[in-house]
């Protein structure tokens, strides 16, 4: 795992940071969308440093003069002409292909894993009330849950000592905000997944962070990908996905990433909701016991 600068021993006692951006794609509450998910990026704090110098350098050259770059507007088009609109109007092809591969080169620079975790609208649709709230109720916590735990099962896979820890930030969304900081508090109560996480999550606008707008293409990419497996799967994989996938191999492992079929999500719906009854039950037991002493 030399490519993320991770000590092989803990001799070194000093605190090894990893940051994690991560960035939501789809969203639960709009009909049309056939996938909710969340990916990002993971590399060590002092590369993101260089990675923000380059990344905002390319956007602001004389050539793009872009103050951010969000890839629902990259890829937006006219209805009826199909050509870019807004900030990409009137490029060309070939102008477009240039700052995208730019861009991942950029990530590629920093020794970024991606990786992330994505489920099927119409399977999640399909789960009963129960089911759904056994798995927080909202496709957006059980991503956010499954990239917390990536990332702590990655950084176990590889053995990387105690000190080696993670910060992550998350693009914001103030619906979701709360909740979700709710929900990693309970997490880190069990010790479960969240081991690693050095602090709190912090939630900033994707448009005054670069690694959160390169999350964003890695979250927009899976979304694609996934797309493609499930409802054309004699398409070819997008160029931007090749381009993950051979980040990913310089770390030893194909793309992570966790695909939440209509099984698995009952599966984990159904362990989710007897721990919760076991732990209810323990909870009341522990209740019963402090009342009579």
């Amino acid at each position: 795992m030399a490519s993320l600068l991770i000590p092989t021993s803990d001799k070194d006692k000093f605190m090894v940071m990893l940051s994690a951006y991560m960035d939501e794609t789809g969203h639960s509450k709009d009909e049309r969308q056939r996938f909710n998910g969340m990916a990002g990026l993971l590399a060590p704090a002092e590369k993101w440093i260089e990675f923000e110098d380059n990344w905002n350098r390319t956007l602001t050259s004389k050539e793009f003069h872009l103050p951010y770059f969000h890839m629902r507007e990259f890829e937006g088009r006219h209805p009826d002409t199909g050509k870019p609109v807004g900030r990409f109007r009137g490029w060309t092809k070939e102008k477009r292909e240039r700052l995208y591969s730019k861009l991942m080169r950029h990530i590629a620079n920093a020794h970024a894993l991606p990786y992330g975790a994505v489920i099927a609208m119409e399977d999640w649709r399909s789960l009963s009330e129960a089911q759904q709230k056994a798995l927080h109720d909202d496709p957006y916590f059980l991503a956010y849950r499954s990239v917390i735990a990536l990332s702590t099962s990655f950084l176990e896979f590889k053995r990387a000592p105690p000190n080696v820890q993670v910060a992550f930030m998350f693009s914001d969304q103030v619906e979701f905000k709360y909740r979700a900081l709710q929900l990693y508090d309970e997490i880190y109560k069990t010790g479960m997944f969240i081991k690693r996480s050095a602090k709190r999550p912090a939630f900033e606008d994707m448009r005054n962070y670069a690694p959160l707008q390169a999350a964003d293409i890695v979250a927009y990419e899976m979304y694609k990908e996934y797309d493609r497996i499930k409802y054309r799967p004699n398409d070819k994989p997008r160029w931007g996905h090749d381009r993950l996938e051979e980040m990913s191999n310089k770390h030893g492992s194909q793309l992570i990433g966790m695909f939440y079929s209509r099984a698995k999500l009952v599966q984990y719906a159904d362990d989710w909701a007897r721990a919760a009854s076991i732990k209810r039950y323990w909870d009341k037991q522990r209740a019963k016991k402090t009342t009579k002493s």
